[in-house]
């Protein structure tokens, strides 16, 4: 995908869902998408916590009430495509599913196409939003 596409779902989206936000705060998973909430309506999606620093937190993506514009997705690359199908089954698809930095899946990215929606592996949104957008 390109930087204007990028950059457009960046610009556009309200409200990002991140499937393996940590309540660990030394973490990546953690710190990216606390990062996010600056910008966006950042909804935690983790089977382990009720919720993560006053965020409602929800045990699967099925769980999540409404339309979520991006998915954005820490969880290792073996497990994206269960993810991916539990994705493309919402009533409500989402505009672009992102896989962090070092995370791929060509399942996910097979299904993803197939579905119509976008999707970024392998890449950072928090370098990408600091890059395109400040």
């Amino acid at each position: 995908m390109n930087d204007e596409k990028i950059k457009e779902h960046l610009e556009k989206a309200k409200t990002i869902a991140v499937i393996g936000f940590s309540k660990h705060q030394s973490k990546t998973a953690y710190k990216i998408p606390k990062y996010l909430t600056k910008y966006y309506n950042v909804i935690p999606v983790n089977p382990t916590t009720d919720e993560i620093d006053g965020l409602k937190c929800y045990k699967s993506i099925a769980d999540v009430p409404g339309q979520v514009d991006i998915i954005d997705v820490f969880r290792p690359g073996a497990q994206c495509g269960e993810i991916m199908k539990d994705i493309v089954s919402l009533p409500q698809k989402p505009k672009l599913v992102w896989l962090q930095l070092r995370i791929t899946n060509t399942e996910a990215k097979k299904l993803a196409e197939e579905h119509k929606i976008d999707f970024i592996q392998n890449s950072c949104i928090y370098v990408e939003r600091e890059r395109l957008l400040n």
